[in-house]
């Protein structure tokens, strides 16, 4: 019987690892908002304008570049746990079907060559 050079257990275990990333990169902005908001608060509070002024800046730069970034990194993520739970799917349809070696061959250099893009390897 041909084989593939991922199991559909490895490109599960790749997927989980892209959704762990997201949540951090989700928690990282959470985080940087959160902080952003703080600087923005506190700001409004100190007697001193100079000071003032400088905190609500720092806190409005957070929250406008840092968090912006981490949505761009993860809607580019989201696209990969999609490509990866497609290759989950058809690895398990195209194996219950005992594809021979030459059938093999092809879906590797399509998985490999699919890895690849979506990993951002190649």
């Amino acid at each position: 019987m041909a084989s593939f050079f991922l199991t559909t257990d490895e490109v599960r275990r790749i997927k989980h690892d892209q959704d762990k990333a997201i949540q951090l990169y989700a928690i990282f902005g959470a985080a940087v908002i959160i902080l952003g908001v703080i600087m923005l608060v506190v700001g409004r509070f100190i007697s001193d304008d100079n000071t003032s002024q400088t905190i609500i800046q720092l806190g409005g730069g957070f929250v406008a570049t840092l968090s912006g970034f981490q949505v761009k990194e993860v809607v580019a993520r989201r696209g990969v746990v999609t490509g990866l739970e497609l290759i989950a799917t058809k690895l398990e349809k195209y194996k219950e079907e005992e594809p021979t070696e030459e059938e093999a061959k092809q879906v590797n250099a399509f998985l490999q060559d699919l890895m690849k893009r979506l990993l951002n390897l190649g």
